[in-house]
């Protein structure tokens, strides 16, 4: 840090390649805490997934908003979404960061979901916004995610109309 002496005051001024290379750190991190979030989800590993997510969850679709509240209802609504994709021959799922800001310990990030085939041939997109925060111990939890644009919204609607028949539906 280097201090900076303006007109009689001074302030502390962190160098520009610090506060650079801070927001890229930061954009590793986002990136990384995706991708594992995607590879956690098409391996079924389930606890860990949950763990990333805070409690409670608000979905928010083009039609729909919904709150998981509850480690047993957001392992049902995931395991049935994954069954679903799954039958539509997904194998992998490759997420990009498009971009992410950060205010104290909450980030939002636009999120894309890349869905492939075992031949690695992308059979749908989504698109995402996710807002996170920062746990007890510093870990990425999300708080709501909006899907701006979904692989399968016949999937996605099917599972919002089945969980939560008390969803909020919404005018588009």
């Amino acid at each position: 840090m280097k201090t900076l002496a303006t007109g009689g005051c001074s302030k502390a001024v962190a160098p520009l390649g610090e506060a650079q290379e801070e927001r890229r750190s930061r954009m590793v991190e986002i990136e990384e805490y995706f991708q594992n979030q995607a590879d956690r989800f098409v391996e079924n590993r389930m606890r860990a997934l949950l763990a990333g997510f805070a409690d409670p969850v608000a979905i928010y679709t083009t039609s729909h908003v919904a709150v998981l509240t509850g480690a047993v209802q957001m392992r049902a609504v995931i395991e049935r979404y994954r069954a679903q994709i799954a039958a539509a021959g997904i194998c992998a799922i490759r997420t990009e960061v498009l971009s992410q800001t950060a205010d104290g310990d909450r980030i939002s990030a636009r999120v894309d979901w890349r869905h492939l085939r075992q031949d690695q041939a992308q059979i749908g997109l989504s698109r995402t916004r996710c807002f996170c925060r920062r746990g007890s111990e510093g870990q990425l939890l999300v708080e709501m995610i909006e899907y701006m644009e979904a692989a399968f919204p016949l999937v996605l609607a099917r599972m919002m109309n089945r969980n939560f028949p008390e969803a909020l539906r919404l005018r588009n």
